[in-house]
């Protein structure tokens, strides 16, 4: 068990995940934050920043969709040695456009995402059974 601890928001650059991280990075937690684009976990990370009494704030980026960094971001998670308090699951693929006409790609796009989100999720768990236990929450708000 380790004395320190983190929190991991998947999707923490825009959305449901910044509005939590700033819940989370205001209550004084250490918070992570994960996302695609480099330029907006930055913006976050420095917005955060001003909810937070200490430098508290750290940011992962990875493409969820490519596997590389998923297994990137999963071996991270196995080598943290803090204990992982909270995780929130707030990426998403958004796609808005009749069910009928979602094409083999979106579908994929779906399920790759959501496949990513089960492995880290994983990860995580192991972590938290590792450190006496943890709390996560999951958006899913896919709309088509």
């Amino acid at each position: 068990m380790t004395n320190s601890s983190v929190d991991l928001i998947i999707g923490g650059s825009s959305g449901i995940g910044l509005t939590s991280a700033k819940q989370l990075v205001s209550q004084g937690t250490n918070t992570v934050i994960l996302g695609n684009n480099e330029a907006k976990l930055e913006a976050a990370k420095t917005e955060l920043k001003t909810y937070a009494n200490n430098d508290s704030v750290e940011k992962i980026q990875a493409n969820l969709y490519e596997q590389q960094d998923v297994d990137h971001v999963i071996q991270a998670l196995n080598n943290e040695t803090r204990h992982i308090k909270y995780l929130v699951n707030a990426a998403d693929y958004f796609n808005p456009k009749p069910f009928i006409e979602h094409t083999p790609d979106d579908y994929n796009a779906y399920t790759s995402l959501n496949s990513a989100a089960f492995f880290i999720s994983q990860a995580v768990a192991k972590n938290m059974i590792d450190n006496g236990g943890g709390s996560c929450c999951t958006y899913w708000f896919h709309v088509g």
